[in-house]
This record gives structure tokens, C-alpha cells and sequence, in this order.
């Protein structure tokens, strides 16, 4: 089975981007491959010597997989971007077993949960309406890969990645990366892994970017320090102390209910971080509680009034379920767990292969194959 003209012509942007026409002749077959349900494309791509071309192509061939993320995330933008679109921020888990995977390490992927083997990845999505779009992938290299030279050497990472960042650190990165190609986006929605970074919530606003960021129920308030009142950290208190002292409204069809405080301006308390000062760091925003009909409480922070309403609030939040959907038909049904690397080359052009795959699948609107893997719930 060869490619179908369809994708062919949504491929026109990336090919040039390639080099030779054997090489850009490979990358339909392997996107084509990741789309197929029934993996007709994947045995007629792996035939004859287009295996040993197919390895080749992702794991050692001389191209740059960089200039093809940026054209895709031109090409979401043209798809799920503008004033009105959210991008998502949040992590993804690859179980893996043994330690070869690159950036493979024991990770608690619930408080109570033991230790799962993964490799853990950066991801952005852009979402508009029920639109979603993938516009980044990176793994996020554990502490024990970044003190074992020998390993790093092996899976051929390259110095500028043999460095400590956290996901909040290697999210504004690519953030910085999608402004400077212009990609459209009005909010930032992001997970309590990273809300409950001061620096990370400190970057959105010194970009000027408007967010609701996920933060913990102990997440620390503090009064507002100025110069007629000295910094005094005695009266703290948590998120989830405050908010249950705050007045709890229903959403029109009773399966939310919605607490806001003004953090701030109004009574003198905003989230914890201190400047060179010494001083809370930070500006006057929302923190908000949600509670669905589990009775489970989530905690944001939103830092502008009008997407701090329930109304808009339920609106964005459900961005993330169109990330998630996304993420979970590249998980499930376009290879992305399934595939093994042991190089950081090898696993980031599989990376972009498969939210290319995704993102053409989304251009044409297309429902899950019927002989797809059924995407798992999502929680």
C-alpha cells in the first residue's frame, strides 16, 4: 500500500525540508505506516530493502528533524490556531522495560502508585474548539541519565540537552519557540506539575501570556508584603484552606461547582515564591476550585478575570480533553509507546512522525479507524 495522494499533498511542506528525493520518498511511507489500522503500509513499507532504508530514515540519516517541527507548527497554526486557541501544556508517560530506552527511568506516577519504569515527555498541544493539534514533543532526561556519561554517549544526546531541566523549564523553552514562529494561541492551560512552578508561572507573565495553570491543594499564600508593611510569612495559609472558606456556586446543570479568590489586590494574599527581595513574588490573580460529581476538588490559577468565570472556565478546561484525545490517538493507534529508541535522534524523529500522522489525521477530520486500538479513558 502506498501513500494516498491526500496525504501526499499535506506532505508538500515537510518534503523539501528532507534533501534528496529517496529520502522524501520515505517519509510518506512512514507516516502512511503510522496511520494504517490494519499495518498493510507498514509491511509494504519494511519490503524488499525499504527496511533497512525506513531504519535508516529515523535513526541515522542526515536531516534535520527541527526545521520540520517548526513546519508543523506552522501548519497547526493554520489548523487549531488564533486569538481564541488554547495551548495545552501537560506531561506524558512511556512505560518501557529495561534501562536502555533513552531518558527511561523509575518514575511515582501516583502518590500512592509504586514506581513505573517510563520515559517522560514534554507535550504541547494547540487546541481550538474540539480541534487539537500537536505541536511538541520532548523528553525530559531524569537525573540518573544526566550523571551517566556512558549512557548519554551511547543514546548519542546531544550537549546542549546534557543539562537539568525540568518540564517547567523545557516547556517555556518550546513556548519561546512556537512565538517566534508565529504560531496563534490567546491561553495557556497547563498541569499542576507545572502551575505549581513559581518560575514557570513567573515566565507565562514576563512572555505576557494569559494563563490557567493547575496548582496543589497546599499550595502556599501569602500575605502582601509593601513598604509600610514588612514580609511576614506567619498568617500563611493553603489553596485548599482558603477556597473552603470561600462561597461554592453550582453550574447551570449541577455536575460542577466553582469557588474563586481574588489573590491579590482585594485581601492581600497572593501564590507563595519571594523575588531577590525576599518579598512574595507574583501578581494579584484568581485561584479557583472545581469540583465535578465525584466530588473531587482541582485547584488553578488565572490570572485574568474573564477566564476566571465558570462559564469560560469549563470552556477552556475542556481544551484539555482535546489534548488528551490527541495524545491518547497517538499513544494508542499511531505507534507512539510502541516505538523502541535507544537514541535521542531516533526517538525524537519518531516523535515528529507520529504528530505529523496525528495532525493529518486531524486535516482530514478524520474519525478513529474502525479497526483501531480503542483509545484508553482518560482520567
Amino acid at each position: 500500500m502506498e501513500p494516498d495522494l491526500a496525504l501526499l499533498d499535506w506532505l508538500k511542506p515537510f518534503l523539501p525540508l528532507l534533501g534528496p528525493e529517496k529520502r522524501r520518498a520515505i517519509c510518506p511511507l512512514y507516516v502512511a505506516a503510522l496511520i494504517d489500522p490494519d499495518k498493510t503500509a507498514l509491511t509494504a513499507a519494511t519490503a524488499g530493502d525499504r527496511y533497512d532504508r525506513l531504519h535508516h530514515f529515523i535513526s541515522s540519516g542526515v536531516w534535520d528533524h527541527r526545521s520540520l517541527c517548526d513546519e508543523l507548527a506552522r501548519q497547526a497554526d493554520h489548523q487549531a490556531g488564533g486569538p481564541d486557541a488554547v495551548l495545552v501544556v501537560d506531561d506524558v508517560h512511556l512505560p518501557k522495560t529495561g534501562r536502555h530506552a533513552v531518558g527511561a527511568a523509575p518514575r511515582r506516577l501516583t502518590p500512592t502508585g509504586a514506581p513505573v519504569n517510563c520515559q517522560t515527555l514534554v507535550a504541547l498541544t494547540l487546541v481550538r474548539g474540539d480541534r487539537a493539534v500537536p505541536v511538541g514533543l520532548r523528553l525530559m532526561l531524569p537525573e540518573a541519565w544526566l550523571e551517566d556519561t556512558d549512557r548519554l554517549d551511547k543514546a548519542e544526546v546531544p550537549d546542549v540537552y546534557r543539562r537539568p531541566q525540568s518540564g517547567p523549564d523545557i516547556a517555556l523553552e518550546e513556548i519561546d519557540r512556537l512565538i517566534a514562529l508565529g504560531a496563534g494561541f490567546g491561553l495557556v492551560l497547563a498541569g499542576s506539575d507545572y502551575g505549581a512552578s513559581t518560575a514557570f508561572r513567573q515566565g507565562l507573565r514576563a512572555r505576557r501570556l494569559t494563563s490557567i495553570v493547575g496548582v496543589p491543594a497546599t499550595l502556599s499564600v501569602w500575605p502582601v508584603a509593601d513598604d509600610a508593611r514588612p514580609f511576614d510569612p506567619t498568617p500563611m495559609t493553603t489553596a485548599a484552606a482558603l477556597l473552603r472558606q470561600a462561597r461554592w456556586t453550582s453550574d447551570g446543570a449541577g455536575s460542577h461547582a466553582f469557588a474563586r479568590v481574588r489573590v491579590g489586590d482585594d485581601d492581600g494574599l497572593r501564590p507563595s515564591g519571594r523575588d531577590r527581595s525576599g518579598r512574595p513574588a507574583g501578581e494579584a490573580i484568581w485561584l479557583i476550585g472545581t469540583t465535578a460529581a465525584s466530588g473531587e476538588c482541582h485547584y488553578h490559577l488565572a490570572d485574568a478575570a474573564e477566564t476566571s468565570r465558570p462559564e469560560a472556565l469549563v470552556a477552556t478546561l475542556s481544551s484539555r480533553l482535546a489534548s488528551e484525545r490527541a495524545t491518547a490517538r497517538m499513544r494508542d493507534d499511531l505507534g507512539l509507546e510502541r516505538f523502541e529508541a535507544r537514541s535521542w535522534q531516533g526517538l525524537h524523529r519518531h516523535f515528529l512522525m507520529t504528530m505529523m500522522a496525528c495532525a493529518y489525521l486531524q486535516h482530514r477530520s478524520l474519525a478513529p479507524p474502525p479497526h483501531a486500538i480503542p483509545l484508553k479513558a482518560q482520567g
